[in-house]
């Protein structure tokens, strides 16, 4: 629950809040809402920017993030996309190659937890970072593949005691479920790990097409039976209620494949608990935490189609490339010179096109036909 006694409502840049007039006779601010719209951002830099100004604004409060995209789930959400469209006839060697192809393209920004984590790391002042899961039974993109954020912050001198040091953890295991640890009647305890049904068939699928070479067909229904036993979210929070507990759900951070769990708090009612976990992931690095959205659209400022028309004009044939791929930075090896072996491969599907997959049998005899002969 918020608690929001009085608001403000300002229209303006999300990265521009340090421009915001909020009058000389306001409150202090001490909850920001930054809501489903963190998707839209063009970069993290964007990101920080607007997370930067936002901690500067705050001297004791929260800041919320709703909806944020979960990066470690960006290969599996467009598997998923092509699974759903695919109406039972599954081609998976197709469904692997679109789904690769289109998070490539991917143009909204997604942002692994840990960005969020690593905070606590670039601002004092940012005590606890909360990653929740979304609430609710519908089986959509929203509950499935997001999350929110809640960035608590204190002054910098206030030390912030950790009720949660001695909290003891189980590791889920099938013989070790909920509902006997539950009848157990502890006071409060954790289970580390518990499988998240909500992606846990999708991101198993993608799991499998990613490590395989050959891209056989395999039976679906067989991942699904393996997560049937599986516990909706919320469906804990009713078994817990049952036997007279309330939930605290986290995203898991820590574990290998982390974005297939969650960590759950127990606790009975009445019993204080600061919902929040302290996580110290040291001081990770900030690559391969987001995707970049904007590269999409800076493949199309770059007309390469106009760049090839313009060499073949002043060059012989030999001499036109024929791919083009634009690199933030040259890479270079210790001694300044371009290291051929780090550039990367050109990706022919972004040169020219978009790629329309076959549209009736003919037309996929034809792929196949020519996948033959290439």
């Amino acid at each position: 629950k918020l608690s929001i006694t009085n608001s403000l409502v300002k229209v303006g840049y999300a990265n521009q809040l340090d421009k915001v007039d909020l009058g000389v006779e306001q409150e202090p601010i001490d909850t920001i809402v930054i809501n489903s719209v963190a998707q839209y951002f063009p970069n993290r830099a964007y990101l920080d920017e607007v997370i930067e100004q936002s901690v500067s604004k705050i001297n004791k409060g929260r800041i919320i993030l709703g909806d944020i995209r979960d990066y470690r789930l960006l290969d599996a959400f467009h598997v998923a996309i092509q699974v759903y469209k695919s109406d039972g006839s599954i081609n998976w060697p197709e469904i692997k190659r679109i789904a690769a192809y289109d998070a490539k393209r991917e143009r909204e920004l997604l942002v692994d937890p840990r960005y969020y984590i690593n905070l606590k790391n670039k601002y004092s002042t940012i005590k606890h970072v909360e990653i929740l899961p979304k609430r609710g039974r519908a089986n959509h993109e929203m509950n499935r593949f997001r999350y929110d954020v809640v960035l608590h912050i204190e002054p910098i001198d206030k030390k912030v005691k950790d009720k949660n040091i001695d909290l003891d953890w189980v590791e889920y295991s099938e013989e070790n479920n909920l509902q006997k640890l539950l009848e157990k009647k502890e006071t409060i305890f954790g289970v580390k790990a518990y499988p998240n049904k909500r992606v846990w068939v999708d991101a198993n699928i993608t799991d499998l097409l990613l490590e395989s070479q050959k891209t056989e067909d395999f039976d679906i229904d067989d991942v699904k039976k393996k997560s049937e036993s599986i516990l909706e979210l919320e469906d804990i929070y009713k078994l817990a209620s049952e036997y007279g507990y309330k939930v605290y759900a986290h995203l898991n951070i820590g574990n290998s494949k982390s974005e297939l769990y969650y960590d759950l708090v127990f606790y009975v009612e009445g019993y204080e608990f600061d919902s929040y976990f302290n996580i110290d992931l040291g001081n990770p690095k900030y690559i391969d935490l987001y995707n970049n959205p904007l590269k999409e659209s800076l493949q199309k400022v770059y007309n390469f189609n106009s760049i090839r028309e313009y060499l073949e004009n002043i060059l012989p044939d030999y001499m036109v490339p024929s791919a083009f791929v634009k690199l933030d930075e040259m890479p270079l090896t210790p001694n300044g010179k371009v290291n051929r072996r780090a550039l990367p491969d050109p990706d022919m599907g972004l040169m020219g096109e978009e790629y329309v997959a076959p549209r009736n049998e003919i037309e996929k005899k034809l792929a196949e036909i020519w996948c033959d002969i290439l």
